[in-house]
């Protein structure tokens, strides 16, 4: 029995040798499959930039009504009986679906008497916040206006941003560009390294910015003025990187 196992182990011994040397015989051995069967790629990892600027569509505003009262309700009467005028005013040039609350709170007003080390009531504060979306960026001025007429308190600033649609066109416009770049460098490496690029491995976006400029806006601007607010619309900044890894060409 023991003399059979050891003629079956040398065949075994015998056909792996010759399979050895038929390997040998081959230009590559490509193993798929397994730890070890990745036979490992040339590649050139590249990243590409972009900054491209456009014309902004939309305008954002934030406009504050603020009221004082003796007590809550009388600040918060105050305070409903103005919002609902701005807000009349303000549909003269968006829609109403168009304006938001952002923030609304109604707090005690008070001041520390150093000479009871007591907080003495002062009454109460309401402010009420809301986010204007205008689609026609030349009324803005009129907007304010508008609102101050009516008897906004506040403008906190002016923002003109991209609407949903411009926004992707400019993404897909800059991304385009920043792949264009990333080619560019793929093939200066290529170049200096004597080598051809082929295919495209893999490709991520990275490092999406968004730069709407807001513009800082006083109240003293608007209130007596007896002319029309003039507010200039500035461009928007998109920035993004690619990276990129081509296939190397020999």
């Amino acid at each position: 029995m023991k003399d059979s196992w050891f003629h079956v182990l040398i065949v075994v011994l015998i056909l792996g040798s010759t399979f050895i040397l038929l390997a040998d015989d081959e230009d590559e051995v490509q193993v798929v499959g397994g730890m070890y069967g990745a036979v490992q790629q040339d590649t050139i990892s590249v990243s590409g930039q972009s900054e491209y600027i456009v014309a902004p569509d939309e305008a954002e505003l934030m406009i504050v009504v603020e009221t004082t009262g003796g007590t809550a309700k009388e600040a918060q009467d105050m305070n409903s009986a103005k919002s609902n005028a701005v807000v009349s005013a303000l549909t003269k040039f968006v829609d109403k679906d168009d304006i938001e609350t952002v923030s609304y709170y109604l707090y005690p007003l008070e001041y520390f008497n150093p000479q009871t080390n007591k907080p003495v009531p002062q009454g109460y504060r309401q402010t009420h916040t809301m986010k204007v979306t205008l689609k026609d960026i030349g009324a803005v001025g009129d907007v304010i206006d508008a609102a101050t007429n009516a008897g906004a308190t506040g403008i906190q600033g002016v923002s003109f941003v991209l609407s949903d649609d411009l926004e992707e066109q400019a993404n897909t416009h800059a991304l385009g560009m920043a792949v264009q770049n990333a080619r560019q460098k793929a093939d200066a490496l290529a170049h200096a390294l004597k080598v051809g690029v082929g295919d495209v491995v893999t490709v991520s976006e990275s490092n999406y910015q968004y730069y709407p400029r807001p513009i800082a806006y006083g109240m003293d601007m608007a209130v007596g003025a007896s002319e029309k607010t003039p507010i200039l619309p500035q461009d928007v900044t998109i920035s993004l990187n690619v990276n990129v890894i081509f296939e190397i060409e020999d």
